[in-house]
């Protein structure tokens, strides 16, 4: 192999994965605009769609953010222990990588549904 081939092949897969990225910030953005209109299944349906993306890529960050998002809708529909189980996973990812402002917007979250946000 050439090494004209290997830098095309190299391109291309580094444009593949932006395409990638682009596609997870942008399910994460819609599942962000879902809850500020109060479309909790768009929320969640977006928010799944997004952590999938994230969990293949293995982006801890993006992970730990969707996890938060995905409790905040269960929490809107009174589901509060499966809202916590997906609190504690956000927070305990977002320890692990030493997201201190992601862990302030999870923290809030587990106090219960009236102080719940993402």
């Amino acid at each position: 192999m050439t090494n004209l081939s290997r830098k095309n092949l190299l391109i291309k897969a580094l444009m593949d994965r932006a395409e990638v990225y682009d596609l997870t910030g942008t399910k994460k953005l819609l599942a962000t605009i879902y809850g500020l209109i109060s479309q909790y299944d768009g929320m969640f349906n977006s928010a799944q769609e997004s952590l999938k993306l994230y969990e293949e890529l293995n982006e801890r960050k993006g992970i730990g953010e969707n996890l938060n998002k995905i409790g905040l809708v269960y929490s809107r529909f009174g589901k509060y222990d499966r809202a916590l189980e997906y609190y504690n996973k956000s927070l305990k990812i977002r320890e692990e990588i030493g997201d201190r402002r992601g862990r302030a917007a999870v923290i809030p979250s587990q106090a219960g549904p009236s102080s719940a946000n993402s």
